[in-house]
């Protein structure tokens, strides 16, 4: 549907505005402050606070799921 194209391709999209973000991080430039949630924040602070949310919003999706009688899929045991 165009719905769930349009979806993918603003996920697509986010996904590598945030991986040019982790990318262009340095041990030089990690402390530089720039603006982010209203105010100044330094570069690391802001991937990090990105990265514990990223997780706090799966750990909903996880219990979702549980909830609805699916795995998520990192939770399976690996093959044997």
């Amino acid at each position: 549907t165009d719905a769930e194209a349009d979806l993918m391709a603003a996920l697509h999209e986010a996904f590598t505005y945030a991986d040019r973000a982790y990318e262009a991080l340095t041990e030089d430039n990690m402390n530089d402050m720039v603006q982010a949630f209203g105010g100044e924040r330094n570069r690391l602070g802001v991937l990090w606070f990105n990265a514990s949310h990223n997780l706090e919003h799966y750990g909903s999706i996880a219990v979702y799921l549980r909830l609805k009688g699916i795995v998520p899929p990192n939770s399976e045991s690996a093959p044997k």
